[in-house]
């Protein structure tokens, strides 16, 4: 009677557990799908507000290299070229490379 008590026991226990491991794992899927459509949401802002940056150094000056950009912007690299994405899909930049064929150049299109 005393070992039925206990396997009883023991199985509510596993129950117990995996209950609380789904509910682990439903809050943990409801996190990640949050937490995704927060950076989502945040990249499209930030591409936009990087390319303006990028924008306007260029603006200031005829043309610029890559490198020339990503000192006057301060933004690394992921963000720089994800800014350049965003202004050639708008047909706002003029891309050609140097003579050592090692840099890009860019210059807003009149």
């Amino acid at each position: 009677m005393e070992n039925v008590k206990k396997l009883r026991k023991n199985v509510i226990i596993c129950e117990i557990i995996v209950y609380l491991r789904k509910f682990i794992n439903i809050i943990t899927l409801y996190f990640i799908y949050y937490i995704k459509q927060k950076v989502t949401n945040m990249n499209i802002d930030t591409i936009g507000y990087n390319a303006g940056l990028v924008w306007n150094a260029l603006n200031e000056a005829e043309a610029m290299g890559l490198k020339q950009i990503k000192k006057a912007t301060k933004l690394k690299d992921k963000e720089l070229y994800a800014a350049i994405g965003w202004l050639a899909r708008e047909g706002k930049l003029l891309i050609a490379e140097n003579e050592d064929e090692k840099d890009l150049i860019l210059s807003l299109a009149q």
